[in-house]
């Protein structure tokens, strides 16, 4: 079992010598109780998106492809929570391709969502495109309010034609 600390007892010497317990981060006891989990390192994300979606023996080549294409103006990376959006800018400039990857609870990601997507309206972009064969993304993402559309499509992996959803997130 791990140690705990417990609070340190100091004297309060402008009383008549009681003893004051120091606070507990009220905080994050409160995170806990909630069941919110801690803060990850973007590292830790994409790491538990890939376990999620038996992807992680992948983690080596997608986490390198993330850090080279970050190195140009056209692709960036937005956070909320433990959930990540990956963008690329698209002709027409207002327009982007992304991939969300995320290790948030489902009762968290909808607000992730909701926040990552107002981020890019802000940012001045009205049109995101993704692709995913997660259909509760799409489901999340109707939940959190968020107006997409879902069209049906293919994509190879490996040798194999998969099914794919084509969804567009209007940011209007």
């Amino acid at each position: 079992m791990a140690e705990q600390s417990l609070p340190v007892a100091h004297t309060d010497h402008k009383q008549t010598g009681t003893y004051i317990m120091a606070q507990p981060d009220v905080m994050k006891l409160l995170e806990k109780e909630q069941g919110k989990a801690p803060r990850l390192s973007t590292q830790q994300i994409v790491k538990e998106s890939l376990r999620r979606s038996g992807e992680e023996d992948q983690f080596g080549d997608i986490y390198g492809r993330m850090q080279s294409a970050l190195q140009s103006p056209q692709f960036r990376i937005m956070r909320s929570g433990n959930t990540l959006l990956f963008y690329k800018i698209v002709k027409p400039k207002d327009t982007v391709e992304f991939d969300i990857m995320t290790a948030d609870s489902p009762r968290e990601l909808p607000n992730s969502l909701k926040d990552l997507m107002e981020a890019m309206k802000k940012a001045g972009f009205k049109r995101g495109i993704a692709k995913t064969e997660n259909t509760n993304l799409v489901n999340l993402a109707n939940s959190a309010g968020i107006p997409v559309q879902v069209k049906i499509g293919e994509r190879m992996q490996g040798d194999q034609m998969m099914p794919t959803q084509m969804v567009e997130v209007g940011l209007q």
